[in-house]
């Protein structure tokens, strides 16, 4: 099945009286369902009584890795490693408590690349970050999923056979592919095809990270490559407005936002009324 995902953290509201009004919109607006941050501590125990309330499911845990967090899967410091495997395990008990099974992981903190000389080193813990992530995917009975072709959190895999090389004897661990790096990185979308079976998650937005039907290029193009291999699963929303009110200002930013989120799920329904192989 394929279906309609947005990522909760556009809103950047937490508190329980929020995540109502947000979900209950979403669920109107005939969204299926939700991508949450993966910071457990931020959520309300309720949480998932709501995402049951409005008829909406958890398609994945959002484990970014942000410098300003200390987390970073491949980071020099043995110690940063360790206690950024400590917080994927949280997530992992978050992700079984919303009934989810798919974390997506940041290999290295957002922004941060090694310097050329310690590139052997680097790749050394990279190895070693991808062996913890699939042996703990068959322990725990969960999927990571690496988001790809993505220099700002992935700088190891810019090309697709690089990606299916490497992840093809990786039990438990998957791939996300998200439009805005696709086109930055990728010439042909056709060659996402044979990727097709690894992705767990496709995320869209139009250009500048505007609304999807903005952009110069349909995100439906690279859609239909990974649906025409064989994908199955959630297609997430992750847009945001230019000129996005203050985050003070809660009654514009939502506007704005769920004006994002109506154009997605209109972009959505006509792509499939018109079937992936007729576009």
């Amino acid at each position: 099945m394929i279906y309609k995902s947005v990522c909760h953290h556009l809103f950047n509201a937490f508190d329980i009286d929020s995540i109502r009004h947000i979900f209950a919109n979403l669920s109107g607006m005939r969204i299926d369902a939700v991508e949450l941050l993966g910071e457990p501590s931020w959520y309300p125990s309720d949480t998932c009584q709501v995402l049951r309330d409005n008829g909406l499911y958890v398609s994945s845990i959002t484990a970014a890795a942000r410098r300003n967090t200390g987390r970073d899967l491949i980071h020099p410091s043995s110690k940063t490693r360790q206690l950024t495997r400590e917080h994927l395990l949280r997530c992992v008990d978050f992700a079984r408590g919303v009934d989810c099974n798919n974390v997506g992981v940041s290999l290295t903190a957002v922004g941060r690349f090694c310097r050329d000389e310690d590139s052997e080193a680097e790749l050394k813990r990279l190895e070693g970050a991808l062996e913890w992530l699939s042996v703990t995917a068959g322990r725990e009975g969960v999927i990571f999923s690496i988001e790809v072709l993505n220099r700002f959190s992935a700088p190891y895999f810019n090309d697709p056979s690089e990606v299916l090389a490497r992840f093809s004897d990786l039990p438990g661990v998957m791939i996300t592919f998200d439009s805005f790096h696709l086109l930055t990185e990728l010439r042909n979308f056709q060659d996402l095809r044979a990727c097709a079976s690894r992705t767990a998650n496709i995320q869209v937005s139009g250009g500048a990270r505007g609304s999807v039907s903005s952009g110069i290029v349909d995100p439906a193009l690279f859609v239909n490559a990974l649906v025409a291999g064989g994908f199955h699963g959630p297609v997430t929303l992750e847009a945001f407005p230019v000129g996005t009110a203050p985050f003070t200002d809660v009654i514009g930013r939502d506007h704005q936002i769920f004006t994002l989120v109506e154009d997605y799920a209109n972009w959505f329904d006509e792509w499939q009324k018109r079937g992936w192989d007729q576009r």
